[in-house]
């Protein structure tokens, strides 16, 4: 299985020559269309850092959502909320072994537990 951080210079993709692991990918997928951004990495980015990014933004809707706007009996809403559990839970198990692979990395992870959306989301 490939690091979760891995990343290509040959287009960045998804789907391109580097072999992301499943959960990952899963991850990425079902965060970025909570999130509603697309699935491509920015240029450099590692598969993690774009997890990374999706989940914050996925916490950041869901805090609108939910506190801001009072929608937590909404089924969708729980939904996603789970989603956003699920990725922040992978993001966390990729860090604890050891997988995160710069100080950009640790960096992000580290400030992606400590936002504020976040932490309002596991509180939900």
């Amino acid at each position: 299985m490939a690091s979760p951080t891995n990343s290509s210079s040959a287009g960045n993709d998804i789907d391109d020559d580097v072999k992301i692991d499943p959960a990952t990918a899963c991850f990425i997928y079902l965060t970025c269309w909570g999130s509603g951004l697309d699935p491509s990495p920015q240029p450099g980015e590692t598969h993690l850092m774009l997890l990374v990014r999706m989940t914050q933004r996925l916490c950041e809707v869901l805090h609108q959502h939910l506190v801001v706007q009072g929608h937590a009996e909404n089924p969708f809403s729980r939904y996603h909320a789970s989603v956003a559990a699920a990725s922040l839970g992978w993001i966390e198990l990729v860090a604890a072994a050891g997988l995160l692979g710069s100080d950009a990395e640790r960096q992000a992870v580290a400030q992606l537990g400590a936002s504020f959306e976040v932490q309002m989301v596991r509180g939900q």
